[in-house]
């Protein structure tokens, strides 16, 4: 930054000596021996003690503020009665996403029927029914959410009754059609949680239809304000330590899709930085003859494979299986 900032505090006579001699920002002085500097100086200019203080405000006023490791750990216990792991009743598949709670951003993406809506309303019913005081936000940019399939999910979730009967209370929807209207959404949200609101996710259904009309291959605006809109949620995140799902649809792939261990001719959609401005992307498909009945088409059964395409603090490229009955996610 330079040296004429006010925020260093420097006296205008000393901002142009040093700029007489080179020292134009404060990375010159922060990266030049003191006494050097000072030899360089016009005679007269201040003496050696008041350029040292000088030096040190510079320095103080760079440098990133530090945090006590007693008060993060503090901050970390009072959390983690409610910062619970990501849970779907299915062993296997929490098993995979062991290690993501709170102040995570994940990209669960896949094909239309891969059941990307389905995991993250049974994420969000069971965190909600096993903990009575938490709130969620659904941001829906599809209009298709369906307060009748969260009502037949809750059969599903852990709690007591009674607890299940405010779940839906307590899930917020919000429909965004748009970015503006999604920053408001996220307004509200960080207005709750600065007073106290125990919101512990965020669900966008979906972030390609958000994103995908601001994208151009001439223009890189829109992958800015891609980058933006991301690099808001995911402060929110880390800030409030909450988890944040956003759902991202496929596209076509060619060639096969490099990240994953099989052979997919899709892809997540919204491009190769995409990835990059999420914590962790969960990809969700079904393999070819995944779809049987036992007895008929009401009692469908799909077998989903889960796959860690890539993931900032777990295992990337590890996968399961795990079957879902009429939408429902099996134990």
């Amino acid at each position: 930054m330079k040296l004429n900032a006010t925020q260093y505090g420097i006296p205008p006579e000393l901002v142009r000596s040093l700029d007489l001699i080179g020292c134009k920002t404060a990375t010159d002085i922060l990266f030049s021996t003191p006494a050097d500097l000072y030899r360089r100086l016009p005679p007269g200019t201040l003496t050696y003690s008041d350029f040292q203080r000088h030096i040190r405000h510079i320095t103080a006023a760079s440098s990133a503020s530090g945090t006590s490791g007693n008060d993060l750990l503090r901050a970390e216990e009072s959390n983690s009665t409610i910062q619970s792991p990501i849970s779907t009743g299915n062993g296997v598949l929490d098993a995979l996403l062991d290690g993501f709670r709170g102040a995570h951003t994940l990209e669960v993406s896949g094909d239309k029927g891969s059941g990307k809506t389905g995991f993250a309303l049974l994420v969000v019913l069971r965190h909600l029914s096993n903990f009575p005081e938490s709130f969620a936000l659904w941001i829906d940019a599809t209009g298709d959410f369906s307060a009748e399939r969260a009502t037949q999910l809750l059969d599903s979730c852990a709690g007591s009754q009674a607890e299940c009967e405010t779940v839906l209370d307590r899930l917020q929807v919000s429909l965004a059609f748009d970015l503006d209207s999604a920053y408001e959404a996220l307004d509200s949200a960080r207005v709750a949680l600065e007073s106290s609101t125990a919101i512990q996710y965020i669900v966008i259904d979906t972030i390609t239809n958000l994103l995908s009309p601001l994208l151009s291959a001439t223009s890189s605006q829109g992958h800015a304000t891609m980058t933006h809109f991301m690099r808001q949620l995911r402060e929110l995140a880390h800030e409030f330590g909450i988890t944040i799902l956003v759902l991202n649809n496929a596209t076509r792939s060619t060639p096969n899709n490099p990240h994953t261990v099989f052979e997919s001719e899709k892809k997540p959609a919204l491009g190769p930085s995409f990835p990059f401005l999420t914590d962790a992307t969960l990809w969700l498909w079904c393999p070819p003859g995944s779809h049987f009945s036992e007895d008929d088409e009401s009692s469908e059964e799909t077998v989903h494979v889960a796959e860690i395409l890539r993931s900032k603090t777990t295992q990337s490229k590890v996968w399961c299986t795990f079957r879902s009955k009429n939408g429902m996610i099996l134990a």
